[in-house]
């Protein structure tokens, strides 16, 4: 909340920040980056989904550090680097699954590879957005402020969001239970 309220407040570039989109950054940081992290460090990982992980990782955090320094340095980021980072990232998450396919189960692996994927092009369909639908008088923008005007992509959000808080809570509950294996079988 302190990010919302510097963001909100002018004291960070980038323009205001709507609450729905918050939790969309949240979110995008929980999934590109924590749970990448935890999965390459769980044991219980299968291997190949480890070193999948932990590549889509690596990619990430190189972002996140390039992102930021063209953001908030240099002031030189464009959106449209995030959009062909996406893409590239969706590129490179596609070409591991076909490196590891014949590891390939039906599992919560794959799933979250799949939310992986659709999650890196609803952020490129939001980047857009902000690209074509967001002005700021000369001003950088990177987030969509709370305003009437955005009231569709808002909603959207929100139920981007819905929908991934139930998907994390199903997906945390396969993955920490000792009690199932990631298809949510009980283990033997």
């Amino acid at each position: 909340m302190v990010f919302y309220w510097l963001q909100n407040s002018g004291q960070l570039l980038g323009g205001k920040i709507a609450l729905p989109k918050l939790f969309w950054l949240v979110y995008a940081i929980v999934l590109w980056f924590l749970i990448p992290g935890f999965l390459v460090k769980r044991k219980q990982t299968p291997r190949h989904w480890r070193t999948v992980f932990g590549w889509f990782l690596i990619n990430m955090l190189l972002r996140g550090v390039v992102e930021l320094y063209l953001m908030y340095v240099t002031v030189n980021w464009s959106p449209y680097y995030g959009i062909a980072h996406d893409l590239f990232s969706i590129v490179v998450l596609g070409w591991l699954l076909v490196f590891v396919r014949h590891n390939i189960h039906m599992d919560c692996y794959l799933g979250y590879a799949a939310v992986l994927i659709t999650t890196l092009m609803i952020e490129s369909v939001f980047v857009m957005y902000m690209i074509n639908a967001v002005s700021a008088d000369g001003h950088r923008v990177y987030f969509v402020p709370d305003d009437a005007s955005h009231s569709v992509i808002l909603s959207f959000t929100w139920v981007v969001v819905l929908l991934l808080s139930v998907y994390l809570v199903d997906f945390g509950r396969r993955v920490l239970s000792e009690r199932f294996d990631c298809r949510g079988f009980e283990a033997e």
